[in-house]
């Protein structure tokens, strides 16, 4: 596992250091169900939101996703 990303999630109760499956990146993503990830660490919104622009995203867009049925619970990860 190599790449750190930032994920957002309905899910409060991921543990750091604990390894899953059945990648789900937030609102409007589709579910990865074979891709393995790590949680690595708590994040945050911008984080998030900064991640996704990295990736090539519109700022504004993700911003108001952020909106949309929270609350969201935002982890960093790693992937193979």
């Amino acid at each position: 596992m190599d790449t750190i990303l930032v994920i957002v999630t309905k899910n409060p109760n991921l543990e750091i250091g604990k390894a899953y499956r059945g990648l789900t990146t937030g609102p409007h993503h589709e579910p990865e169900p074979d891709q393995y990830y790590r949680v690595v660490a708590y994040s945050t919104e911008d984080q998030w939101v900064n991640c996704l622009v990295a990736h090539g995203q519109d700022r504004e867009w993700c911003e108001i996703l952020c909106r949309i049925n929270e609350p969201w619970y935002y982890y960093q990860i790693q992937t193979d």
